[in-house]
């Protein structure tokens, strides 16, 4: 009796011992069937945040240009864009969003190779973003680095595609994947032998396209007007994409403010795909109805800041011959290094501009009248230059 008394304690143990590896196997199972089930949900993103009690995804429509997400997501979080929505027409993204923590940014990738980085502020925006024209195959994704809310996501044209009631109208010379180093384009050159000759001529020159790529990714294009280097040299990327040089000022009419128009390229191992030049056919004449035509300014600062510091945009433009006291309509400054210019005016925050390596960022800051440039001021905190302000009344 006592002998079977301890083989019952010997197995007893033994029982309990199965039992307990059992239940760690199921829970194993279930923990991974949940997490699978999570992945395919769309992740952390997908279950947090929304309107009302909605745990579902986010909302897609992949043959529409709009992506509403109104969600919060989280560090590492993804969304496929080119799953989501229709990128054939578009090469540019419009992302309302906000950060909800002080590191918050979106990494725009492409066939998983991060070409941009967008840095939000505390309050909502919305960020303008340059993406290449997608082909077949193509992956792109949107990376979440930190906590953000995003809004939504829209995808637009960067320009006009073509004329159309007296608004932008677009020359293109194709340049079939040429291949070429170091080399200066004749643009207007180009466009007469595509469009006809003097087909420039009395047009009052916005912005210069140039779609291209290079095989290190270390290439620059600088646009030239007479001669003379406009705005800041682009890196030109080893994908293909669109570099837009916009020109500041209301009056660049061919003929007369404008005799050349050049595309420098310093680098080696470029392809060429196509140059677009954009016009607009009014030379800055007077507006009927007593209007007064909006006027853009353009002012090369160069002045760098290390830590934090208070600056007046009146300090910063110098004695430039603009008006003072007028409303600004919007703000496009252009930094660079590492570190965010907070703008602020008539007792309010307008906005702000971030930066995050030595390759400039333009931003626009719309102030919708709230401000002159005289109530305008700038804190400056990291380590960064101010490039550029271009003023629009």
């Amino acid at each position: 009796m006592q002998k079977k008394g301890e083989i019952a304690m010997r197995v007893l143990p033994l029982s309990l011992l199965r039992l307990f590896l059992l239940q760690c196997v199921m829970t194993l199972i279930l923990t991974l069937t949940m997490q699978d089930a999570y992945a395919q949900r769309g992740g952390r993103g997908g279950g947090r945040g929304g309107n009302g009690g909605s745990n579902g995804p986010v909302h897609t429509n992949p043959s529409s240009s709009f992506l509403s997400v109104n969600q919060y997501m989280y560090d590492g979080d993804r969304l496929p864009l080119h799953n989501k929505m229709d990128l054939s027409m578009a090469d540019a993204l419009e992302i309302s969003a906000q950060s909800s923590s002080w590191n918050a940014a979106l990494e725009i990738k492409l066939n998983r190779q991060t070409i941009q980085t967008v840095q939000l502020s505390s309050y909502m925006q919305a960020k303008k973003v340059l993406i290449p024209q997608l082909h077949m195959g193509d992956k792109l994704v949107l990376k979440v680095i930190g906590q953000v809310y995003i809004q939504s996501i829209e995808a637009t044209k960067a320009y006009s595609p073509g004329p159309g009631n007296g608004q932008n109208d677009r020359l293109v010379a194709l340049l079939h994947g040429q291949f070429t180093a170091s080399t200066t384009l004749k643009v207007r050159k180009l466009i007469a032998e595509q469009n006809g000759r003097g087909v420039l001529q009395g047009k009052n020159v916005k912005k210069v396209v140039l779609v291209a790529s290079s095989a290190r990714g270390r290439a620059q294009a600088q646009l030239l007007i007479n001669g003379q280097p406009v705005g800041w040299s682009q890196t030109i990327p080893t994908y293909k994409t669109r570099l837009v040089f916009e020109l500041n000022g209301r009056r660049n009419v061919v003929g007369n403010q404008i005799q050349s128009i050049e595309l420098k390229i310093n680098g080696r191992a470029v392809t060429l795909n196509r140059i677009a030049v954009v016009t607009n056919n009014s030379q800055g004449g007077h507006h009927g109805g007593g209007q007064h035509p909006r006027q853009s300014v353009g002012v090369q600062v160069n002045r760098s800041f290390l830590g934090s510091q208070n600056v007046s945009l009146q300090s910063l433009i110098g004695y430039q011959r603009v008006n003072m006291h007028a409303p600004v309509r919007k703000l496009i400054i252009d930094v660079a290094g590492h570190g965010n210019v907070m703008v602020n005016g008539a007792g309010m925050r307008l906005g702000s501009v971030s930066s995050l390596g030595r390759i400039s960022t333009s931003e626009t800051v719309h102030v919708n009248g709230a401000a002159s440039i005289a109530q305008i001021s700038m804190r400056v905190a990291g380590r960064l230059t101010i490039k550029s302000i271009t003023i629009q009344y």
